[in-house]
């Protein structure tokens, strides 16, 4: 009913993201009142626990990118991640060298993917693609700017990359599936709850399981407003069970962040 009457100011942007509050909200509810993790209501778990790869690798306002870039690179494997996403979109030729820097400092073991944040058009972005190919590229996130449905299909037909782009059919299509999450740790355990209903994809023989995003930038919110906060064990991060999302929230730090 709220999207049907929100359709007139648009199905995207802050209206939709105001809306997904309230839609993760109800499931939460709706799993407390019946004794169930959200993941139950779904339709059942397919697993109980999620690979997560390190998001960060932001720009400073100081310092040498390549550098300091690198060092969180070999501090998040150290940590346990065996798979990472590098930040591209602010220098065509540092975006391929940070790349090729990266994979020489963290190895072939682990997993890299690139997000642009839309920061290129189709011609960009597939001369920047093949210049990273070879270093086993996972996916090259928003490579242009998401109107650009023929832009996409520029890139993905040019590349043997593949570009991340979440539908709502893409696992029937043979299309592989990885939520996309950034906030706090609300929306941190509402994508778990997904991904444990999430089935492999592409279908095969011996298909891919999802991957979660964790956030590792600096966040005051994240997990401050958790009871429990949500960690990773050797890279991996176990799916609550518990009702609803499975977390608590700490009210008293909840108040502290309102302004």
């Amino acid at each position: 009913m709220l999207y049907n009457r929100l359709r007139d100011h648009g199905q995207k942007g802050l209206a939709i993201e105001a809306l997904s509050a309230v839609d993760i909200a109800l499931w939460d509810l709706k799993g407390r009142h019946l004794g169930l993790p959200v993941h139950r209501l779904l339709g059942g778990p397919l697993r109980s626990r999620v690979q997560a790869y390190a998001t960060g690798f932001y720009r400073k306002r100081s310092g040498d990118p390549l550098q300091y870039l690198i060092e969180e690179a070999r501090e998040r494997v150290a940590q346990g991640f065996g798979a990472i996403k590098l930040k591209l979109g602010f220098d065509f030729d540092e975006d391929v060298r940070l790349c090729h820097e990266v994979r020489r400092a963290v190895g072939d073991g682990v997993m890299i993917m690139v997000d642009a944040n839309h920061a290129y058009d189709a011609t960009a972005a597939i001369r920047l693609g093949r210049r990273i190919e070879a270093l086993d590229i996972v996916w090259f996130e928003e490579p242009v700017p998401p109107e650009d449905h023929a832009g996409y299909r520029e890139v993905k037909q040019a590349l043997s990359i593949p570009c991340k782009k979440i539908a709502d059919m893409a696992n029937a299509f043979g299309v592989r599936v990885n939520p996309h999450v950034w906030g706090t740790g609300v929306a941190l355990a509402a994508s778990l709850q997904l991904i444990a209903t999430l089935p492999h994809n592409p279908p095969g023989l011996y298909p891919l399981e999802p991957l979660l995003e964790f956030d590792q930038s600096e966040h005051p919110i994240r997990m401050a407003v958790l009871q429990q906060p949500i960690v990773q064990r050797v890279g991996w991060v176990e799916i609550p069970d518990a009702p609803g999302l499975g977390v608590e929230i700490n009210r008293t730090a909840l108040a502290e962040f309102a302004v």
